[in-house]
């Protein structure tokens, strides 16, 4: 991605950190984690919510 925007990789690093702050969270894994969550579909008692 720096590349594409040349930037430098502190560059990079310090708007990674900005982002994981205003997240809440402080790790790569923590936001894969949040994602694939999020991508999951809901649990059959959700569904059965929304659906109704």
């Amino acid at each position: 991605m720096q590349q594409k925007l040349f930037i430098s990789s502190n560059t990079a690093k310090t708007h990674i950190t900005h982002i994981y702050r205003k997240m809440g969270i402080n790790s790569q894994q923590r936001l894969i984690d949040l994602v694939d969550r999020e991508e999951q579909p809901p649990a059959r008692e959700e569904r059965d919510i929304r659906d109704a």
